[in-house]
């Protein structure tokens, strides 16, 4: 008996067809299931009704379930169904005017800020600042009445990291490789879906107290040139 244990590694081609592959970092689940149909014809006649005389299966699509463990870019913007680009922004100094209001923030037009000064005010006592997130309010009983309008300056530093705009795709069209080893026969296993279409299959919740992960479902196309969904292949 040869029992099937693997460590592998999965990884999402660029594009259909295409040789250049990215590891998705941890997965935790690469799970591939064929379907077929049975169609049965059954008897009506005395003594055999009810009985199949005649079946035959038809087949239908295969299915694949990939959960990710890493919530690296590229994953990401898999899961939101979106494109990711890179920020590089260059840091500097902005004027603002802003109408600020007593114990709620206001979101300024950058964020990673080095210092802000409101004219006339005094940070702690007239309004509360968040470098990190760009957020400043002013406070009851300091200087600046609710809702007034002031003069803000601050500095912002460079910038540097990725976006994804979320929800403008319908689905991932990508290929799927699977490469690792048995661990109980020490055999060199490969799995290469040529074209898995995916979406995800479970939301992402930014507060949960469990580690995030991502868990993608989708099926597999027969692409052009290609006879099959995908191919296994094992090398003792």
């Amino acid at each position: 008996m040869a029992g099937f244990l693997l460590a592998g590694s999965v990884r999402f081609g660029e594009s259909v067809g295409s040789e250049v592959f990215f590891h998705v970092g941890e997965a935790e689940k690469c799970e591939v299931q064929p379907q077929s149909e049975l169609k049965n014809l059954l008897s009506r006649q005395e003594g055999t009704y009810g009985q199949v005389i005649s079946s035959v299966a038809l087949p239908k699509e295969t299915e694949i379930s990939i959960t990710l463990r890493d919530l690296v870019r590229q994953n990401l913007a898999t899961a939101f169904l979106g494109e990711d680009s890179d920020i590089n922004l260059s840091g500097g100094t902005v004027t603002q005017a802003v109408i600020l209001r007593h114990n709620v923030d206001v979101v300024l037009k950058h964020h990673n800020l080095s210092t802000l000064s409101i004219d006339g005010a005094t940070e702690g006592t007239d309004y509360l600042v968040n470098l990190r997130h760009g957020f400043v309010k002013a406070l009851p009983g300091g200087s600046i009445a609710d809702k007034s309008e002031k003069s803000i300056i601050y500095t912002y530093a460079d910038l540097h990291g990725f976006k994804i705009k979320g929800a403008i795709k319908n689905a991932i069209t990508v290929p799927v490789l699977l490469t690792g080893t048995n661990l109980t026969t020490n055999a060199t296993v490969r799995f290469l879906a040529y074209q898995a279409i995916l979406s995800p299959s479970s939301p992402i919740d930014f507060l949960s107290e469990e580690f995030a992960k991502i868990e993608l479902k989708g099926t597999l196309q027969i692409p052009e040139g290609q006879d099959s969904p995908f191919e296994y292949i094992e090398i003792s």
